[in-house]
């Protein structure tokens, strides 16, 4: 390997690393495919500290953002979704509850939640209580209930 340059990559590359990896490569790749296609940069003392810098504010954004969706999901513990819907005497809708009108009820009770992120099993068509899980990062969820009443 004494052939061998050090490089940066901006974004992932096939076998040979993902974003911000530190990876030593020949220089004829670098020169010639990785740096004229923007997918890496020469390794310089400045680079690499601006990298660890960058390394350490992301790591600190997502611990703010998975302690935020904690105290998301035991607020969402707290509080009663009710939708009204019209329904027969049977207790079937006529239609059925989507997740944007989940969406639009957790909004009214202050959560700005998409309706992406939320996932209903079966079609909620009948009335009752019926569970719905909400995503709130990509390993963090929670079930809520949602009770459908008729009118």
């Amino acid at each position: 390997m004494a052939n061998h340059i050090q490089i940066i990559l901006k974004r992932d590359v096939g076998k040979l690393g993902r974003a911000g990896d530190v990876v030593r490569v020949r220089p004829g790749y670098a020169r010639n495919y990785l740096f004229p296609n923007l997918y890496a940069l020469p390794a310089s003392l400045s680079r690499l500290v601006q990298l660890e810098s960058q390394k350490i504010q992301a790591e600190q954004q997502r611990n703010k953002l998975q302690l935020d969706a904690e105290i998301i999901k035991n607020n969402l513990s707290r509080i009663q979704i009710i939708i009204k819907s019209k329904s027969g005497e049977s207790g079937k809708l006529f239609g059925s509850i989507s997740v944007r009108d989940i969406s639009f009820m957790l909004a009214k009770h202050g959560f700005s939640i998409s309706h992406k992120d939320i996932k209903v099993n079966t079609p909620i068509k009948t009335v009752g209580i019926h569970d719905v899980e909400i995503n709130l990062t990509a390993n963090l969820k929670t079930i809520i209930a949602i009770s459908v009443v008729g009118g």
